[in-house]
């Protein structure tokens, strides 16, 4: 838990953090990615083929549990006393509306799948 802010950093207030409208300052340069429509045929074609179903899921709390590599701070909120040394508290996890969260998701999950010996 840092004890006081860093410097050239701006820490997120946490009444912010839950806010529709809340934009993070740290931003990582990333490539969207995408599915093409002829992956997607392919797929189907290919699994129609050979008799495979499909089946759709909808991970709800994906994004919430996708460890995150950067240092982002968090003003601690009035009325919340921890620690009188401690002016941030420490973000570990990734946050719903976070540039970050698909990526930290999507490379969790390809290290998920490696275990699994799937290759990319």
């Amino acid at each position: 838990m840092p004890k006081e802010i860093p410097l050239n950093t701006r820490p997120v207030s946490v009444h912010s953090a839950f806010n529709k409208s809340w934009v993070l300052t740290i931003i990582i340069p990333s490539h969207q990615l995408t599915g093409w429509l002829s992956s997607l045929q392919t797929l189907i074609s290919f699994s129609a083929s050979n008799h495979f179903q499909f089946h759709q899921m909808d991970v709800k709390s994906a994004f919430l549990n996708s460890p995150i590599k950067d240092s982002i701070a968090l003003e601690i909120q009035l009325g919340l006393a921890l620690n009188k040394d401690s002016q941030l508290l420490q973000l570990n996890k990734a946050l719903y509306r976070m540039k970050q969260s698909p990526l930290a998701w999507h490379n969790y999950l390809l290290k998920w799948l490696a275990i699994f010996w799937f290759t990319q």
